[in-house]
């Protein structure tokens, strides 16, 4: 009998993404960049946000949200901050996302005594500890540091606030079900397998104030906000499935008896690909049961393939395939989050290149004969394109030409029209004026012969 849909609720969700800074390609201390007592940005919306040293590393704290796209919203706007913090400085620094490093000893000797030790406290373990303790290693010789991309639930509705304070491991293990090995599948990032020696391993977690804290995974998400989308929205299906007082046993006991947690864990902390795979097959079922097509969701039976031919690249390529650009930039000039997440992106950018994919590999199917009448076809389509493209281009000319001198012909005709006016006026000024002269001369006439007959009537009075 399939799973009920999950009813979707709002965790609040919030992270805290730690980073490097390069200077001239070296990794400096992020106490060389941030003040001691962090970078606050405050929105006027309540809580602020805010960047803080943490080791080597920086991190950013941003204001929980409920929503994956305004918690990108919020993000945006603190490296934009940051940036135009770095701007003022002048100095060349760069920001850099990598998931983990290595410092030299000389700049960690050069660091707070504080700073060179690892920033991590010990963390609750929901399968049992295992690996070594983070504490067991030295800092000052281990000098590889690894950036963390923990997410944060925040209690915020009695469902949540009931799991997370009677069952937190059984959370735990759902969010590794369904957060943590599917994210082994994007996450390729070789430095993941010894980071998880010392933390990050499957299930691990804290217990802040808030609500959970999920410390498994990389800042592999900060890459894009579409893998942020994703991975958030992976540890939101798998918080909402468990905070469902009417179908929590159900889904727990679907999803663990669908895979050996032996081997998700394996598959989480030896970076697996493979075995990752083969687990996320095994639950690929149940997520299209619980899931619909909604923003909602990340993940649903409609997008399947396009997650697959989405994982399958990263295999082949690494993220840079699907994310070619300076993940700084890519933040700081982030619009809006809403309509640009991985259900969008899956749909617009990766189905487009699937499609294009599978036609390829359908084509190299088939047999010599039936390609050779493929490539005949469209040889012939092409042909007659641009057979059609060249007359349609003609017909334009001839259109054009002809335009051009019905234009001509009909600005001749204005013209004539012009000057037949301009005539017809001229002779109209011409008459008038002709008459005007006429009956001036008239009246001279008649003046002069005045004069004449006064001229003789003075003359005979003289005689």
């Amino acid at each position: 009998m399939p799973l009920a849909r999950v009813r979707t609720r709002a965790p609040s969700l919030g992270c805290d993404p730690e980073f490097f800074f390069k200077i001239n390609k070296r990794v400096v201390g992020s106490e060389k960049i941030i003040p001691k007592e962090g970078i606050k940005i405050d929105r006027g919306m309540g809580s602020v946000s805010k960047f803080i040293i943490d080791g080597v590393q920086a991190e950013l704290n941003p204001r929980p949200n409920t929503c994956r796209a305004n918690l990108a919203n919020e993000m945006s706007a603190c490296f934009k901050t940051l940036k135009a913090t770095l701007d003022k400085s002048g100095e060349k620094v760069d920001v850099s996302f990598e998931q983990s490093v290595k410092i030299s000893k000389t700049e960690l000797a050069k660091l707070d005594k504080e700073n060179q030790v690892f920033g991590c406290d010990p963390s609750l373990h929901a399968h049992g500890e295992s690996g070594i303790k983070i504490e067991e290693v030295d800092p000052l010789t281990h000098l590889q540091r690894s950036a963390g991309g923990h997410i944060h639930i925040g209690a915020n509705y009695d469902g949540l606030k009931n799991l997370i304070k009677k069952e937190p491991e059984k959370l735990v293990q759902m969010l590794d079900i369904i957060c943590g090995n599917t994210c082994v599948l994007v996450d390729r990032d070789k430095g993941n397998k010894e980071r998880r020696k010392l933390y990050g391993a499957a299930g691990e977690y804290r217990l802040p104030k808030h609500g959970l804290e999920y410390r498994v995974l990389s800042n592999f998400w900060l890459q894009a906000y579409p893998l942020m989308s994703l991975t958030f929205g992976l540890a939101r299906i798998a918080v909402e499935l468990m905070s469902d007082a009417t179908n929590a046993d159900a889904y727990y006991q679907a999803f663990t008896e669908a895979v050996d947690m032996e081997d998700i864990k394996k598959a989480i902390n030896t970076n697996n690909y493979a075995l990752a795979m083969k687990n996320f097959k095994k639950i690929e079922k149940l997520l299209c049961e619980v899931t619909q097509q909604t923003d909602h969701f990340c993940l649903w039976e409609g997008n399947m393939k396009d997650f697959h031919y989405f994982s399958k690249m990263i295999k082949e390529k690494g993220l840079k395939h699907w994310f070619d650009f300076d993940p700084m930039e890519h933040w700081v000039t982030l619009r809006d989050g809403h309509h640009a997440g991985c259900h969008d992106f899956l749909r617009d950018t990766v189905s487009v290149q699937r499609k294009i994919f599978e036609k390829k590999e359908a084509f190299k199917a088939l047999p010599p004969e039936e390609q050779a009448e493929i490539l005949a076809a469209e040889k012939a389509k092409k042909e007659a394109a641009a057979k059609a493209k060249k007359e349609a281009a003609k017909v334009r000319e001839r259109a054009k030409k002809e335009k051009a001198a019905m234009e001509a012909r009909a600005k001749a005709q204005a013209v004539q029209e012009k000057i037949i006016k301009a005539a017809e006026k001229a002779a109209d000024d011409a008459a008038k004026a002709a008459n005007t002269l006429a009956g001036k001369a008239k009246q001279a006439r008649i003046m002069a012969g005045k004069a004449k007959i006064a001229a003789r009537k003075l003359f005979k009075m003289a005689e």
